[in-house]
């Protein structure tokens, strides 16, 4: 691998970072298609995945005051089993069946942004624990869970 090859990636991950720290959202729907230009689906997402990490720990140090206690162990504790148990998944299946469900992904994603449906859709939030569990589910599959999340913390009009 060349050193435009590994300089690109690092640059995107370090702009896409900045970009939605404030925004709070958008990271792996900016990261993956640039990475899907490099590395295989499945390394890309699992790199996509590791910038998330980086960068969701960043923000924890910077906002942790912000942070909802309990919508942390309403949404937030299921979206970490089921992002490993959809990374498991992802790992028994083959690389170009991920890009299909991925491509599907963010085409959903966009229609949904596109649209207006998705300011509009709510989900109850007595099924928060779902909505997490799927969130990190489909995050873990491929690597990007905006959609679904958005979907059930958008009830609780939180500040930006």
């Amino acid at each position: 691998m060349t050193e435009i090859n590994i300089l690109i990636p690092v640059v995107a991950a370090f702009l896409s970072a900045s970009l939605t720290l404030m925004a709070g959202f958008g990271l792996a729907t900016i990261l993956t298609p640039v990475f899907l230009i490099f590395y295989d689906v499945k390394i890309a997402i699992l790199i996509v995945a590791v910038v998330h990490l980086a960068n969701n720990l960043l923000k924890l140090s910077l906002f942790r005051s912000y942070v909802s206690l309990d919508i942390l162990k309403r949404f937030g504790a299921l979206t970490l089993i089921g992002a490993f148990i959809g990374a498991f998944l992802q790992g028994k299946m083959d690389s170009s069946l991920v890009k299909i469900l991925l491509g599907a992904s963010l085409i959903f994603l966009g229609l949904k942004e596109i649209s207006g449906f998705g300011e509009k859709l709510r989900l109850p939030k007595k099924i928060d624990v779902i909505g997490g569990f799927f969130s990190g589910l489909l995050g873990g599959f491929v690597g990007n869970q905006g959609a679904i999340r958005s979907a059930y913390l958008l009830n609780y009009n939180i500040p930006k």
